[in-house]
């Protein structure tokens, strides 16, 4: 979008009659017309990534303009879902990305990168019912004690009514438990098919495991399910994070407050999550 502005100063001259005549302004001179700014156009970028349903990139799929001035120019993503796109692009220019066996999916041009999510023409995994939810720590992460090295927890899949995703690839699980804390105690789960992604990256898992002692499991990991989503386990990527304290500290993530006597973190790409149905 082009902004112009423009500032015009017209000065205004009065004269006098002279001997005792009358006196009467002069008439302002009438300002020129400014001549018209040629039109701006300037080349502009668009960016981003197309994923499927659980974050999977796509490559070879084809993201071309819609309409507007260059209408059929594309671009073809990259083995990481990439592409990239020039020409004189503004916020009435759509774009479609395609691939076969996706449905399309049409965004409007945006600054700063954007990122595509095509659902699969077929059906998805319904994870919704009730389930067993298990985190293992990595056996590199032999500094963790033996009672959080393995935690497991009663949990219920729904799909994720808040969710901006497509209904059907979409689903939370809630877990239960008496030390499990009322904001880290869910877990985002995407689905494509039977591949699932789990999304811990935002929220993730807390728990008091004793009194002043904290466990924190949290990170990123997909794999595809088994037996028609009876069981599900990926590795996982992120940090397992194990605290004691003197005293309750009052944070929002304990580990990282005040008065901490002991804690221990894990980062690991091999951390695991295990769903298994009831």
């Amino acid at each position: 979008m082009t902004y112009r502005c423009g500032l015009w100063i017209v000065g205004t001259f009065v004269t006098a009659a002279a001997c005792g005549g009358s006196t009467a302004p002069a008439a302002a001179p009438t300002p020129a017309a400014p001549s018209p700014l040629p039109p701006q156009r300037g080349i502009v970028s668009f960016t981003g990534n197309v994923y499927d349903s659980a974050f999977r990139p796509i490559a070879a799929a084809s993201v071309a303009v819609v309409g507007g001035t260059q209408p059929g120019e594309s671009a073809v993503t990259d083995s990481t879902g990439a592409f990239g796109l020039a020409g004189e692009f503004n916020t009435a220019t759509q774009f479609r990305a395609r691939k076969d066996g996706y449905r399309d999916a049409v965004h409007p041009w945006r600054i700063g990168r954007d990122f595509f999510f095509l659902v699969l023409n077929g059906p998805s995994l319904d994870l919704s019912g009730r389930y067993v939810l298990t985190t293992e720590a990595d056996e590199s992460c032999t500094e963790l004690p033996p009672d959080v090295r393995r935690r497991s927890y009663d949990a219920t899949v729904s799909p994720n009514a808040f969710s901006t995703f497509p209904s059907g690839t979409t689903f939370i699980a809630q877990l239960a438990g008496p030390g499990l804390d009322k904001y880290f105690h869910f877990v985002s789960i995407n689905v494509a098919g039977d591949y699932v992604y789990f999304d811990m990256s935002d929220n993730g898992i807390g728990e008091e495991v004793e009194d002043e002692t904290y466990f924190n499991f949290g990170g990123v990991g997909g794999a595809t399910a088994t037996n028609g989503g009876t069981m599900i386990s990926a590795a996982i990527s992120g940090v397992i994070d194990y605290c004691v304290l003197k005293a309750d500290n009052g944070a929002f993530y304990p580990c990282s407050g005040t008065g901490v006597l002991t804690r221990i973190q894990c980062s690991s790409q091999n951390n695991r999550l295990t769903l298994t149905r009831r």
